[in-house]
């Protein structure tokens, strides 16, 4: 993914407030490597998490698992429905101030 795209769709995540979805509050942009700032999550990342489980041999139940992938499918879904809301009202925007001008 180019910077580019990176940033514009921070920009959106941004402003995603809901429960079950890690809040992004700023990305660091001035020098590469590009940093993002979030909450803190109770209980670590989900990669620390899965990580822990498979150097201790344990297994995770299948219920959990479930919800997690629900969990990511949600938070995912919920993203590009907003994105693609946003950017169906930006182009109403452009297309009623052109109508305007003629």
């Amino acid at each position: 993914m180019s910077p580019e795209k990176f940033l514009e769709e921070a920009e959106v995540m941004k402003t995603l407030r809901h429960p079950r979805l890690v809040t992004l509050y700023a990305v660091c942009t001035q020098d590469e490597p590009i940093y993002i700032v979030t909450e803190l999550m109770r209980g670590g990342s989900l990669l620390t998490l899965l990580r822990n489980a498979r150097n201790n041999g344990q297994n995770l139940a299948l219920d959990i698992i479930i919800d997690m992938a629900a969990q990511v499918f949600f938070s995912r879904y919920h993203f590009y429905h907003f994105v693609f809301a946003k950017r169906k009202t930006r182009e109403k925007t452009f297309v009623s101030s052109i109508h305007q001008r003629i």
